[in-house]
Order: C-alpha cells, then structure tokens, then sequence
C-alpha cells in the first residue's frame, strides 16, 4: 500500500476523530467551486483521469494549494465515478462471460443467450447513468451554501472510498491548506504560483523601485510657526525589515476591505496570506528497471518541506532558496473566479524593492454547469427517457471502449521496463552525452491543481470579467495608499511612489479598460493619457 504519511506532521489520537476523518480543516468544502468540480468528475472523463492521477497515482508530489475549493471532496467524487465505470464494465465482461460458458454447456439456448448478451450492456449502462444522475442531484444539486468562514469541517460531505483513506484525506487537506504556509512547486515551472491560475502580463510588469531617504518637506511640517527661523533638524529615515511591512499591509488591507469596511461594502471572500514558495526537492532513484511498484518510494522529511526552512537573505539566490510573498487573494462568484496578487518586498542598498504578480483564475468550464440544470428528482418519466436513450447511444459507447481499452493496452506495453514514477528531464549538450549517465531523480514539487486542470479559456458571463476588473483595481489601489502611508510613517520621502504609483494606476487601466475608481478623494479616470497624481500630499 503507498504510504501517504506526511513526514514531520504526527497525529494526536487524543483529539476527537468521528469516523476515522480527518482533522485538517476544510473551509472550502461546500463552495460553489468545489460543487461544480465535483460534478465535473462524472461528466467528464479527461477530469477525473487528470483529479486522480494528480492526487492519488503522484502520491509522491505535494498537492497543490487551494483557492477556493475543496481537493478531498473533489478527489472522493472522482473516485466513486471511477468506481461506477469500472462496475459497469466489470459487470457486462462477467455478465457476457458467464453467458457464453451456459450457452456452451447447453444450459441455454441460442436465441436467449443472444438476447441475454444484447441486454446485459444496455441494463449496466442503465444501472450506471441512474447511479450518476442519483448522485449529481443528492449530492452536487444547487442548494445554499453554508458559511466558508475557515471552520474545520469534520462530517463526511463525500462519498467513501477505499483508496481515500484518512491518512490520505488528511495529507490533502494540510497540503492545499500550505501546509505550514510553505509551498513546495514543481522543478519544472518557471512561476513558483501553482494553484492561482494564469498571470496577467498585460495588467503591469509592476515593480516600485524606491531609494529610502528622507522627506525634505518634513521640516516645514516640524516648524513651529511662531519660530519660522529656528532651524529644524532632518528627521532620520526610520529603518523597517520586510517583516515589518508586509505584516503592515496585511493588516491594513484586511481591515480597510473587509473587517472594518462599512456594511455592504465589504469584500467577503478577500485572504491575505504570507507563504513561502521554494523549489521543492527532487529524490535519486536507485531502481529503474522493472520498478513498478510505487510504495517503494518513501520520501524523506527534507523533500516534503520543513518548518522553518525559509533561508535567511544572504543565501536566497540558490535553486532551492524560499521567497516569501503576500497572497492577496479574492474569491469572487462564490470562489469560481479566483483574483490573486502576489506582492514580494526586498530592501537592498538602502532601496526598498516591490514586485507584484497579479493572476487570476477563469471560471470553471461550462459543460461541468449542466448539473445545475439536473432535475430534483429521479421520477418515472425521466427513468424511462434514460433507458430509451441508452440504446440509441450505446453503439458510440463501444466504440468509444474499445479504442480505449486499445490505447490503455498499448500504454501498458510501452510502459513495461519503465518506472512507475516520472523522472525529471535531462537537458544534454554535451559532446559526449553524458546526460545517459546521470541520476534519476523524482519531481516531489506541486505541478497543477485540479482548478487549472478544469479551468474555462473563457468568462461565461460579462459580469465575471467586470468584476474581476473591479476587484483587481480595488486592491490594486489600496495596496498602493497602504504602503504610501507605511513609507511617511517611517520618514521615507515619497515623490518617486507617488509617480511610479500612478504610471502603474495608469496602465492598469489602460489594460482593463475604462473605469471611475474613488478612493480616499483621489480620482482616476480611466482611458490613454489620463496623468492625474496618485499620491495626496502629506496631511492632505
């Protein structure tokens, strides 16, 4: 059995564990999002091929952090899906075998054991569509959603599996948490995100360059008006650490959004987050040939991830250094469409450097939103218009098995003599090509998330893309006049971010479109050569 121990997280089997669940919480368990990736798992084949393979034959990678979904209950539905396909088919092969041995032994006659094989695809057919629609609509139908707050969930709001085991669920639920807010990504991605989606080149290349020195204009401020002559000394630049401001701009920017914003202006589903993204380790392989045994990988502490492994600055510059980000994430249209800015800090030279990457994740694919328009019910009627459907559609159905049962064959045939477990690339130039010598070694990085694996190249709705439009520039804008106000709190002239904030304001929404943000009395109309300042004056 593959073992799905998190190294370095232990159990306490003094806590209360009803039914063997797991104790990780699971806020996003019954979002929207989860509903309709759940109901994509029976739709589509592709889906839950891809939910699978992802969380339960790559045991050996980190799974991927969560925005806005549940990967447990996603998971469990794929699973049962799978289970009913592999039913039915196991049930016509019995079936039409046990046919053939009474038709040879003459316990059947020739007209019947025809028509006993003609059955027994159409009645497992029927009995598997029935199966579905009945958990589409017990499970997956539109209902309102109970509150996402971040409470723990404890109930089993999944079907139950045999290969979803509560060491398994529990590995799942801690890793898409981010584990201890550490995110391990796969050797192969370029951008450490995994899980937030598409980044959006075209809202900026942002970055805030910004020498800190002092504020000449503070000593006018100091003066005291009835002694204009006396001379003023420059108050010093007062000294920060990133620590400082990113736990400032989180804390402000969750208070002015959502905490303390007036009643119907909040924005309910913002996060911000500090975490850790790190190239996560990559584990030899000793056995290649014949290796197809997967419990026979067990991974050490130091590839999963370690608390405290965040290295100090004067060795970030490495392949398997952390930078830490701020996630400001906001789950709009019940967390289908995902906008997430992620805002790094560096102070080198006596300059404080800002960077920002904003992504957003698309809504999920149209053809999963057909449970929504499932009947409440499985009534006499729609019984009836299954079983005369089936027939009509069953010579595509073998077909359409057959030539995957020859291609899942051939991949089979392909794969004898190989590992079980994909290796990382070998990138050989040299002239001796001594890339046929070097180690495997195992990818144990987060590599896709089931929203990417199901997300939609389009907005279904105008006002999903609005919206997204609205949420980015709000933040945007605050994130801004937040750290605008850090800067004058430690004496930090700020003539160049009030001029770099408005190219980027600018640009933004020439990118976006045209749109009136208000904010703090300062306006931005949007459309080309809008030059409006940014940045208020100090005390203004």
């Amino acid at each position: 059995m593959t073992d799905t121990r998190i190294p370095g997280y232990e159990s306490d089997s003094s806590l209360p564990n009803p039914a063997g669940m797991a104790r990780v919480p699971r806020p996003y368990a019954h979002s929207n999002a989860t509903r309709l990736l759940s109901a994509g798992a029976y739709l589509e084949k592709d889906f839950r091929t891809g939910v699978i393979r992802e969380l339960v034959r790559d045991f050996y990678r980190v799974v991927a952090p969560s925005y806005g979904y549940d990967a447990v209950t996603v998971l469990a539905h794929a699973l049962a899906a799978r289970s009913l396909r592999r039913k039915q088919l196991a049930g016509v092969f019995l079936g039409e075998l046990l046919t053939l041995i009474l038709a040879s032994k003459g316990l059947l006659p020739g007209v019947s054991a025809v028509l006993i094989a003609l059955w027994l695809p159409w009645a497992f057919s029927f009995l598997r569509r029935v199966a579905t629609m009945q958990a589409l609509i017990t499970w997956l139908s539109p209902r309102p959603s109970p509150s996402t707050s971040g409470a723990a969930d404890y109930e089993y709001d999944f079907p139950a599996d045999r290969a979803l085991t509560p060491e398994l669920v529990e590995k799942i639920a801690l890793q898409q948490a981010g584990g201890q807010q550490e995110i391990m990504f796969a050797r192969e991605r370029f951008r450490p995100f995994v899980g937030a989606g598409w980044d959006k080149d075209d809202w900026t290349a942002a970055a805030l360059l910004l020498p800190m020195k002092t504020d000449p204009t503070l000593r006018a401020y100091l003066r005291d008006e009835e002694d204009e002559e006396e001379e003023i000394e420059q108050p010093p630049v007062i000294p920060f650490t990133v620590e400082e401001i990113s736990e400032y701009v989180a804390q402000r920017l969750e208070s002015e959004l959502r905490d303390d914003a007036p009643y119907g202006e909040q924005i309910e589903n913002l996060v911000v987050e500090r975490r850790r993204y790190s190239r996560a380790g990559s584990l030899p392989a000793k056995k290649r040939l014949f290796w197809r045994w997967r419990g026979v990988l067990l991974l050490p502490p130091s590839t999963v991830g370690e608390i405290g492994s965040f290295r100090p600055f004067e060795d970030r510059e490495q392949y398997d250094a952390a930078r830490e980000y701020l996630c400001i994430r906001v789950g709009a249209w019940d967390q289908e469409v995902v906008n997430s800015i992620f805002v790094g800090f560096d102070v080198r030279g006596n300059t404080l450097y800002s960077e920002f990457y904003p992504h957003v994740m698309p809504p999920v694919q149209a053809s999963f939103h057909l449970v929504d328009r499932l009947p409440q019910r499985l009534g006499v009627k729609l019984l009836l218009r299954i079983a005369i459907d089936i027939p009509l559609s069953l010579p595509r159905q073998i077909y359409n098995t057959f030539w995957a049962a020859l291609r899942a064959a051939w991949a089979q045939i392909r794969r004898l003599g190989r590992a079980a477990i994909g290796f990382v690339g070998v990138i050989d130039g040299s002239d001796l090509r001594l890339g046929r010598y070097a180690v495997d070694l195992v990818d144990t990085g987060a590599k896709v998330s089931l929203r990417e694996l199901a997300a939609s190249p389009d907005y279904h709705h105008f006002f999903q893309k609005a919206d997204h439009t609205k949420y980015v520039q709000i933040v945007q804008r605050r994130l801004l006049e937040v750290m605008r106000d850090f800067l004058i709190e430690h004496n930090i002239d700020v003539f160049d971010h009030d001029q770099r904030g408005t190219t980027i304001l600018d640009k933004s929404t020439r990118n976006y479109g045209d749109a009136i943000i208000h904010g703090n009395g300062v306006i931005n109309q949007g459309g080309r050569g809008n030059r409006q300042s940014f940045g208020r004056g100090r005390g203004a």
